[in-house]
């Protein structure tokens, strides 16, 4: 059992992007080094890593690993430097063009890279310190999730059911949905979490699961249909779900199966938090 809030998929080391690959989960702890941004957008790909917080973090840090490139390839020509990080950044967005948090960290390093000022070197520097802080940054907006999440949480035992992956492996780390989770753990370690299976691509079963058995987090892996029955049950005291997209009004579009899941959870009088 690895301690509390450990798990990182996606970090910057040594002048390379390490991520865990999901796709071996949970049969196998993997992790891959990414040397250039072509590797990382291969990767982005093949969903060695996913969810959007995750791929804003590795899309920042895969245009410093372009500048990286371009330094040594672009020596003296700064039109070329520029022209190889505008290469990278099209390249990135084209990976995964509907997750917001990619396109977003990319105008945040283009705004170092093509805001002049700064020679190549600088850029690279500068670059690298964006991608740690938007790294940091999510770290912290999840964790300040989880403990405002932690507070609506009520009871002496309470059992959260949530679907898919809204956890550290879509995030910079301790995740949304789940970083609820563990802030929930951290001050009642009575949790116990009911997992939907999450078809067909099965992240509650790979991955949810996984995290909470790595940080000794009770749970229970259910099929999804198993939903409606626990709630009838009386065995569900609140849902907590993660969002691909929020409107202003409060609608949210997540992964299929959510909507069902909302449904049983208003017709149960089960609380339903995201």
């Amino acid at each position: 059992m690895a301690g509390a809030d450990s798990i990182r998929p996606v970090v910057w080391e040594d002048g390379a992007v390490v991520l865990i690959d999901q796709r071996r989960l949970p049969l196998e702890e993997v992790y891959v080094r990414c040397r250039t941004w072509q590797e990382l957008a291969a990767r982005i790909c093949d969903m060695t890593v996913r969810g959007a917080p995750a791929l804003g973090v590795a899309a920042a840090m895969g245009m410093v690993l372009a500048g990286r490139t371009a330094l040594i390839e672009h020596a003296g020509d700064g039109a070329g430097f520029r022209a190889a990080l505008q290469d990278a950044s099209k390249g990135l967005f084209a990976t995964r063009p509907t997750a917001y948090n990619l396109p977003w960290a990319l105008r945040e390093m283009e705004q170092i890279w093509n805001g002049g000022g700064l020679d190549p070197k600088q850029t690279v520097a500068a670059m690298e310190r964006r991608a740690l802080e938007i790294f940091e940054q999510d770290l912290a907006a999840c964790r300040a999730i989880g403990e405002r999440g932690a507070e609506l949480i009520t009871g002496e035992r309470p059992v959260i059911l949530t679907h898919c992956n809204a956890g550290a492996l879509a995030t910079a780390g301790y995740g949304t949905a789940l970083g609820v989770v563990r802030s929930v753990y951290a001050r009642n370690p009575r949790l116990h979490v009911l997992v939907d299976e999450t078809r067909p691509l099965l992240q509650g079963a790979r991955l949810t699961a996984w995290e909470l058995m790595r940080e000794g987090i009770s749970c229970e892996l259910i099929t999804d249909n198993m939903a409606g029955w626990f709630m009838r049950q009386g065995l569900v005291t609140h849902v907590v779900v993660g969002a691909d997209r929020i409107t202003a009004n409060g609608d949210f579009a997540n992964k299929v199966g959510t909507y069902t899941v909302s449904v049983l959870a208003r017709e149960h009088g089960v609380p339903f938090l995201v």
